[in-house]
């Protein structure tokens, strides 16, 4: 997934993991989202007749000419805007937003689309839930269910729009005789981890000792053993204690057991026992991914070459947002 910088970032992680989270301080969630909202639809109403805006707007997907995304997407989404931006790296950027409900929650959605003049194409770029990034699983889930429903969802302006909660049952991971065990990460743990995501940052010395190595990453503390790695809300005060916050994340290294596979094998080989994933190259051409949908929570191995040994497998909320904020 890549997002392109203006006021915001959408973050790739670091060591093959995918880690995406953003820690929410100072004024409340609320306060920032109408600020961002009012400012959303000034430059919707100055980007109206924008060249870009209006080409995304007529664009469409390759096998479904007669859906065009400015029709469907104000059709399924409440308070759509469209905007535009020149990114950090010289590529003309539009902007989607638009609220919707995903897992009985109001989210803002935000959807990057890339146009390039010179091939005349239109790429669809990284989504966002409140500013929270989403997997590539989820944006293909919600692309998919957007023009599924398009045509027949309505909304009133500032009214979310229902119909979006069957996401999570299309991308649920099979269950097969081999990953039968895998129950636990329907509700936020790993079999042989003793603690749960969302639990707090207090508890991991308790189960876990001093770790090895705990610093920032992307505005939280991680927690480093050598069979785990927690990453979290936590924070490092003043005085050099810690500020505790709660688990979001949780990453195992290669050799690690999970659902009946080891991390270190490969996509084919994890494939052969958990069924069918859904399988990604990073854009940057910096590694692939293979995502497993558990209810509201998602399993990620990364590898740096389709058909090489996966690195780490990182495991986490489907929605940072809305548990963990």
């Amino acid at each position: 997934m890549r997002g392109h910088n203006r006021t915001r970032k959408i973050v790739k992680g670091i060591a093959g993991l995918a880690l995406l989270f953003v820690i929410l301080s100072g004024c409340s969630v609320e306060t920032k989202q109408t600020a961002q909202m009012i400012e959303d639809q000034i430059e919707n109403v100055t980007d109206s007749a924008n060249p870009y805006v209006l080409a995304v707007k007529g664009g469409y997907q390759e096998d479904n000419p007669d859906q065009l995304y400015g029709d469907t997407f104000e059709q399924f989404f409440a308070g759509p805007t469209w905007t535009y931006f020149l990114s950090d790296t010289d590529e003309h950027v539009v902007e989607f937003t638009g609220m919707m409900m995903y897992m009985d929650t109001e989210v803002k959605a935000r959807l990057q689309f890339i146009v390039d003049d010179e091939s005349d194409t239109i790429e669809v770029g990284a989504l966002s839930f409140n500013d929270v990034p989403q997997t590539e699983l989820i944006k293909l889930s919600v692309l998919t269910k957007v023009f599924e429903d398009g045509s027949a969802a309505s909304g009133t302006e500032g009214q979310p729009v229902e119909g979006i909660e069957e996401i999570a049952e299309s991308t649920q991971a099979p269950m097969t005789d081999a990953n039968e065990n895998i129950e636990g990460m329907y509700a936020g743990q790993l079999e042989g981890i003793s603690l749960v995501l969302g639990d707090s940052t207090e508890l991991i010395a308790e189960h876990y000792g001093e770790p090895v190595e705990a610093d920032y990453y992307e505005g939280g503390l991680y927690f480093s053993y050598s069979d785990v790695v927690f990453l979290t809300s936590a924070a490092r005060a003043e005085d050099g204690t810690i500020e505790h916050g709660k688990i979001i994340s949780i990453a195992l290294p290669r050799g690690a057991s999970i659902g009946g596979v080891v991390v270190g094998d490969t996509f084919d080989e994890i494939e052969a026992v958990m069924g069918e994933g859904y399988r990604y190259g990073d854009e940057e051409g910096s590694g692939w991914y293979l995502e497993y949908a558990y209810g509201d929570y998602v399993v990620s191995f990364s590898a740096q070459e389709e058909a090489g040994d996966t690195m780490s497998m990182e495991y986490h909320h489907a929605q940072y947002a809305v548990p963990y904020s």
